[in-house]
Order: C-alpha cells, then structure tokens, then sequence
C-alpha cells in the first residue's frame, strides 16, 4: 500500500503540472484562432461601417429621422 501513495504523491508533484502544461497549450492553440477570426470580423465591419457612411447624406436634424420644421410651414394651433 505504501508503494500507491509514493505513486500518488509522484503523480500529484510531476504529472498534473505537466497536464496543467498540455491544457494550456492546447487552449492558448484555440484562443489564437478566435482571435484571428475576430480580427477578420473586425476588419469587415470596419468595412461595412465606412462603405455606409460614404453612402448615407447628413442632414440637420434634432435627432435621428425628425427634422426640424421651418419656420414658414409651421402652424400655430
């Protein structure tokens, strides 16, 4: 029985930090690739976001779709 727990205390010191080691390789591996798809995502919404505003024609308004009537066409009830 003695031998087990040498084993165990051996495992414990040695084999889990060299798992721990491979998990975060491995996890760092799939990290690397989310990031370089979010950075090909980024790009193209940057895209996507100048194309637009090249496209759209500011006006004055007050906020967004309400214009500010003129004076002229303004009626008093």
């Amino acid at each position: 029985m003695l031998i087990y727990f040498l084993y165990g205390i051996i495992f414990i010191t040695l084999g889990l930090p060299l798992l721990q080691g491979i998990a975060d390789i491995i996890n760092a591996f799939f990290q690397w690739i989310v990031s370089a798809i979010n950075i090909h995502i980024v790009d193209n919404n940057n895209d996507i976001t100048d194309k637009s505003n090249q496209q759209s024609n500011q006006s004055n308004t007050t906020a967004i779709g309400f214009n500010i009537p003129n004076e002229q066409t303004y009626e008093d009830n």
